[in-house]
């Protein structure tokens, strides 16, 4: 079981791919199974105010500083490392441009990946964490080119307080990086919504972006 500190000790996940599934989702889309078998995850511990119902409440006392860290590192304000390259303008190894991406999306901030990130900074272990305990996950890295891959829009953060310093966890979601897949689709960047092909997307002109509502 994977449970909860403090106040939500009690409230577990029996399952250890929990995290994923909410990150995706699940606990709306298949409440009947995934909220007595992933409390934790999708936030329906007895602690809640509202039990019956998947909270939206951060998993730490932390949020506000990590909502700080989302903003830094999707690039708000400008420069937006993900929009200047779906603009075309980010350099690549050779002194040019990368091509332009054609359906970026836009970084969103993720409770349940919050949650995960939360699980490894209060290990206070200065590595990875290892991959088995955030599936489908992949860990924070200030290279700009490295987190350009177009469907891996998901980011979720913990500051961790410890007496002599303070300890940053972030992990984004879905995983990519992964060797021999394509990075982004290459093309114009979004002018409609029907450009980003993907379900409830709306297109943002001025950041040529796709932003999954």
């Amino acid at each position: 079981l994977d449970c909860g500190t403090g106040k939500e000790s009690n409230c577990c996940n029996k399952h250890a791919s929990c995290a994923d599934w909410a990150s995706r989702g699940e606990c709306k889309k298949n409440p009947e199974w995934m909220l007595p078998n992933c409390q934790l995850s999708c936030r329906v511990c007895k602690t809640d105010s509202n039990p019956s119902k998947p909270s939206t409440a951060t998993s730490s006392s932390s949020h506000t500083v990590a909502l700080s860290m989302i903003n830094f590192l999707a690039g708000m304000p400008q420069p937006n490392c993900r929009s200047m390259v779906a603009k075309g303008q980010a350099k690549d190894a050779y002194g040019g441009n990368a091509p332009r991406a054609a359906r970026m999306k836009k970084m969103i901030y993720d409770c349940a990946i919050e949650e995960s990130a939360m699980r490894h900074a209060k290990r206070c272990v200065f590595v990875h964490s290892p991959a088995h305990t955030r599936e489908n996950l992949g860990e924070f890295n200030t290279d700009c080119l490295k987190m350009v891959w177009q469907d891996t829009y998901k980011l979720g953060c913990h500051v961790e307080w410890y007496s002599s310093m303070t300890y940053v966890v972030c992990q984004y979601g879905p995983k990519g990086n992964w060797l021999g897949n394509l990075i982004y689709d290459i093309g114009n960047s979004c002018t409609t919504d029907g450009d980003c092909k993907c379900d409830n997307c709306k297109c943002s002109k001025e950041e040529a972006l796709c932003i999954v509502q």
